[in-house]
């Protein structure tokens, strides 16, 4: 009876006294093992409050189900658990799966309007591309229009300017000739006073510097019969550096042949001079200086006197020439 007594009091709970209540109101004198009457009485008393029904086998079954179902309620609540972690799981990859095609949608969306962009942009600029073309071929067209509306204008131009120095050159040649006949006798009016001839003689030798029409009018005024060699001497001294140039010496030549003779043959020889041979006219003797003109033997070691000589020599050969 004491084991029996001793199974049925019931487990005490954690924070709780082991105590029952019938044990709290009993005294403490009853709860004593050598109470007597009072031992009795409580023995009666917890008898009374235990369950007659349970049993041994019965206290162990229950205890073994109460335990299974425990361990199933854990397990269950364990594979909820993984369940839902599973479920959470996958929605977080499909919600993953759903960002990532929209980033590769938005990225192709960008990347196909960037496409039509730079496409409009490229078509654009071969427009332009094909626009500036058309224009500057246009412009080179027109440009080249022009320059050839220059160059025939230039071509007429020049084409006159040829003709008439060709008819101004056949009539000075035309009068040239008729000279060799015989020249007309002077006039009384021309002066030949020394300062107006040696001005003229100066003019002459700077014939580039001076207009034409004043030497021609100058000359006109002027009796120059004694002064022809020198006159020869100042035209073959000439720097001819431009093409009037050699017309005005031309021109002049031919104003002082046909009123004086003898100037043609004074004038080959001062130019002949001027390349290092000396011509004398009357007896057909040519004769090769040494050095050159005389005039320029102390200079020709000097570039500069070799400089001004060649321009002689090429200004002697054009006037000679023409």
């Amino acid at each position: 009876r004491k084991w029996v007594a001793r199974s049925a009091k019931p487990q005490p709970v954690p924070g709780e006294t082991s105590q029952t209540p019938l044990e709290e109101s009993a005294p403490s004198s009853n709860r004593t093992k050598g109470g007597g009457r009072g031992q009795k009485k409580w023995k009666t008393k917890q008898n009374e409050t235990k369950d007659p029904s349970q049993g041994k086998h019965s206290r162990g079954r229950n205890t073994a189900d109460n335990e299974e179902s425990r361990a199933e309620e854990r397990r269950e609540e364990r594979r909820r658990k993984r369940a839902e972690k599973e479920k959470q799981r996958k929605i977080a990859l499909e919600q993953k799966r759903k960002a990532e095609e929209e980033r590769k949608r938005q990225e192709a969306e960008e990347a196909e309007r960037q496409r039509v962009l730079e496409e409009e942009r490229r078509a654009r600029e071969e427009e332009e591309r094909k626009k500036r073309e058309e224009e500057d071929r246009i412009r080179r067209e027109e440009e080249e229009q022009k320059r050839v509306e220059e160059r025939k204008k230039l071509a007429v131009v020049s084409l006159e300017k040829l003709k008439s120095q060709l008819k101004s050159e056949a009539k000075e040649r035309d009068a040239n000739l008729k000279v060799l006949g015989g020249r007309e006798e002077l006039p009384s009016s021309l002066t030949s006073k020394m300062g107006k001839t040696s001005a003229f003689n100066k003019k002459l030798r700077a014939l580039p510097d001076h207009p034409i029409d004043q030497l021609v009018a100058d000359f006109q005024k002027l009796n120059m019969r004694k002064y022809v060699p020198e006159m020869a001497v100042a035209i073959s001294d000439i720097k001819i550096t431009r093409g009037s140039d050699v017309a005005k010496c031309v021109r002049m030549c031919c104003l002082i042949h046909r009123r004086y003779e003898g100037f043609a043959q004074s004038l080959y020889s001062s130019m002949l001079r001027v390349f290092g041979i000396d011509f004398q006219e009357g007896n057909r003797k040519v004769q090769v200086l040494e050095g050159g003109d005389s005039d320029d033997e102390d200079n020709n070691s000097s570039e500069t006197s070799d400089k001004e000589l060649a321009m002689r020599k090429r200004g002697s050969l054009r006037i000679i020439c023409e």
